[in-house]
């Protein structure tokens, strides 16, 4: 991972002082294209899975933890195509507890942006969870290591816009598009998602068994889904600053499974399913800076227990757009001309 991080930053070093520093772009109504050119940026990203159980009768909840990650990396445009390296940070910087157990986590997070079409991808897997309260760490530091708890969700969707040669939702986040007209649209997003909780003896870590003490022999949470939700995407433009806000809501139809002491167990069910993303900062065309995120929430029931699961993607970005130099011109594989 290293080598790749520094193999990517001293090709964008080599890049970023060896073209001359042109941009050229084709304008419409609405949006720069930004044609045979391509950037660098900087990147400070903070990804998370949130996780929490609450248990609707005693209204009693818990919240799990790691729940987020941090990265520093470098990205860039080329080839009409966007990349990131990413180096994490090491997770016991911010949690005191993953000291006590190792937390492991893995996020991949991609998107692939067309002009009427958002297509996304997400896994994300975090393993050895513990409780995330202000309870001390020498009072839970036998349930800490209890369980084994691990939280995951994976997820793929689509989203239309109806009006994509107007509004860019490629310009607010790989940044070789500039929205120069504000603009609106609405939008239609559909797909596959699945997320679970599940632990080697219990979902319930032991220092918290008192307050779930019926709940206490599930061992496994999770739900198969397919959700369809409509929503809207506004690009604002002042002078050189721009502002993303999109969201869709919508419903899941849930394949159920848990398990308890007695066995597995499967239901159907309808859940809420919602999306917001947000982007704002500075574009004056050669240098570029701001700040994005995305949200995603999903849940499941089962019985007097619910699962939350909300996922998160945020980042800091700085960079520089450039001429695309010939010889790389030449190398772009055909099949990215479609």
């Amino acid at each position: 991972m290293n080598k790749l991080f520094f193999t990517g930053l001293i090709c964008a070093i080599i890049l970023f002082f060896g073209t001359p520093l042109k941009t050229y772009a084709q304008q419409n109504a609405f949006v720069d294209v930004f044609q045979d050119t391509m950037n660098v940026k900087m990147l400070v990203t903070n990804r998370g899975l949130f996780t929490a159980l609450r248990q609707l009768e005693s209204d009693e909840s818990l919240k799990f933890a790691p729940n987020n990650r941090s990265y520093l990396g470098v990205g860039g445009y080329v080839w009409d195509l966007g990349f990131q390296f990413h180096f994490p940070l090491p997770i016991t910087w911010f949690f005191d507890r993953a000291r006590t157990t190792e937390s492991r986590i893995t996020d991949v997070q991609a998107t692939l942006y067309r002009k009427k079409w958002l297509v996304e991808g997400v896994f994300q897997w975090y393993r050895n969870l513990y409780l995330s309260d202000d309870q001390s760490l020498d009072n839970l530091a036998e349930g800490i290591q209890e369980g084994n708890i691990r939280a995951r969700r994976i997820m793929v969707g689509a989203s239309h816009l109806f009006t994509g040669e107007q509004v860019s939702v490629k310009a607010p986040f790989n940044r070789n598009l500039r929205q120069v007209q504000s603009a609106g649209s609405f939008m239609l997003t559909g797909g596959f998602s699945s997320i679970e909780l599940e632990g080697e003896e219990s979902v319930i870590p032991l220092g918290a068994r008192e307050r779930f003490a019926n709940d206490t022999s599930l061992t496994e949470i999770s739900a198969i889904s397919v959700f369809a939700r409509p929503g809207y995407a506004y690009n604002f433009v002042y002078n050189k600053f721009f502002f993303h806000l999109s969201g869709s809501l919508g419903l899941a139809l849930q394949y159920k499974i848990y398990k308890d002491e007695e066995g597995r167990h499967t239901n159907w069910g309808v859940a809420p399913n919602y999306n917001v993303k947000g982007a704002t900062g500075f574009d004056n065309g050669k240098y570029f800076a701001g700040v994005s995120s995305v949200f995603t929430f999903g849940s499941v029931q089962v019985d007097q227990i619910r699962l939350l699961e909300t996922s998160r993607n945020l980042q800091l970005f700085v960079g520089y757009r450039f001429a695309e130099p010939q010889w790389l011109r030449d190398l772009k594989p055909g099949f990215l001309n479609w």
